[in-house]
């Protein structure tokens, strides 16, 4: 999925630290369609 980001947005991407949340449509979509694969707070801690 390629999203187009703002300078800032890149520059927090770049760092590791994208904090934006995703558009309501776009949460909507993930969690209607893939919800038994939706990440945890532990599945986000494992490398």
């Amino acid at each position: 999925m390629h999203l187009q980001l703002s300078a800032a947005q890149r520059d927090k991407l770049d760092r590791g630290r994208l904090v934006e949340p995703l558009p309501r449509p776009a949460v909507n979509a993930i969690s209607g369609r893939s919800s038994r694969f939706w990440i945890t707070p532990d599945m986000a801690t494992l490398d």
